[in-house]
């Protein structure tokens, strides 16, 4: 049992490093955007990280409007918020950006959301890789059941 869970932590890992997105939504809860990217990262936190600052590139293009930027990693959640802590090495960059970005715009909040909150950006980030789709995405080209899963 344990071999098997640290086989799909491997496998997760893996899959997960090159799969980077980044959705937004209306003010009324809709999928308004998607965007799907690959990258060589072979670190999880650098991947997270790699796209939370592509969330916060596409909100610096929305105007000065409300935005809340949501990711489910916890550690990085810390490092973006605890301004006394010295983020890790390998995100120092995407860190920084990050908090200068949100200095910029106090309107922009950054809240951790749980997994199960997130579902929407791991299948879209699943469909890129399936798809081998990197760039805007389409929503008509999304299966319905991927634009639907984190609405209740």
């Amino acid at each position: 049992m344990v071999r098997e869970v640290a086989c799909r932590y491997a496998d997760h890992g893996a899959a997960w490093s090159q799969k980077k997105r980044c959705i937004s939504w209306n003010h009324i809860g809709g999928l308004r955007e998607a965007q799907g990217y690959c990258c060589k990262d072979n670190d999880l936190l650098q991947g997270e990280a790699c796209a939370v600052l592509l969330a916060c590139q596409i909100a610096d293009n929305q105007g000065d409007v409300e935005i809340v930027i949501e990711g489910d990693s916890l550690v990085l959640w810390q490092q973006v918020t605890d301004r006394s802590a010295s983020p890790h090495w390998l995100i120092d960059g995407e860190i920084v950006t990050i908090r200068h970005m949100l200095d910029n715009h106090p309107n922009w909040k950054f809240l951790w959301t749980s997994l199960e909150g997130n579902f929407m950006a791991h299948f879209v980030a699943s469909w890129c890789a399936t798809n081998r789709h990197c760039g805007c995405i389409n929503l008509a080209s999304l299966p319905r059941a991927i634009c639907t899963c984190d609405n209740g």
